[in-house]
């Protein structure tokens, strides 16, 4: 659970930016995209594709698990879904035996996973496909742009 702080601001940051790459790509095919606008934090919760972040953390005490909570609720604001995992040492004198801490309902993994499996589920139920990466990657556009300039004769 230390670095848990400096994971959850890369998961909002990667977060943002896999929205607003769906949304250009969405938009670039001709089908309807979002730009992020107003309210950060319900245009991510509003807008495909969903999110979701797992944390197993090893927590060392209740201040520990506390922090560790507050993080997985700080996450949910950018995130779909969070699903947490806690687990400690089951006393000082036993460092390596390890029990499991109850967390919040709400992030409990075993509900979120569930949720994401429906989210899946519900995908496939619409017949979305996976974007390829050729769409996805401005990179492999560009690459394949330059590529075709070494073809042509210089004059």
């Amino acid at each position: 659970s230390a670095d848990l702080a400096k994971r959850v601001k890369e998961v909002a940051f990667k977060t943002i930016d896999l929205k607003a790459e769906y949304g250009r790509i969405m938009t670039s095919r001709g089908e309807l995209g979002s730009a992020p606008g107003g309210n950060l934090t319900t245009w991510l919760h509003a807008v495909r594709p969903r999110s979701y972040l797992f944390i197993g953390a090893r927590v060392v005490g209740k201040t520990d698990l506390d922090a560790t909570i507050a993080f997985a609720h700080t996450a949910a604001q950018v995130v779909d879904g969070v699903g947490l995992f806690c687990f400690g040492p089951t006393s000082v004198a036993a460092p390596t035996t390890y029990r499991k801490f109850d967390v919040p309902p709400g992030i409990s993994m075993d509900r979120v996973l569930y949720g994401a499996c429906q989210d899946l589920i519900e995908l496939q139920r619409e017949g979305i496909e996976a974007i390829s990466e050729d769409d996805a990657s401005p990179a492999a556009a560009a690459e394949e742009a330059l590529a075709g300039l070494d073809d042509e004769p210089a004059g």
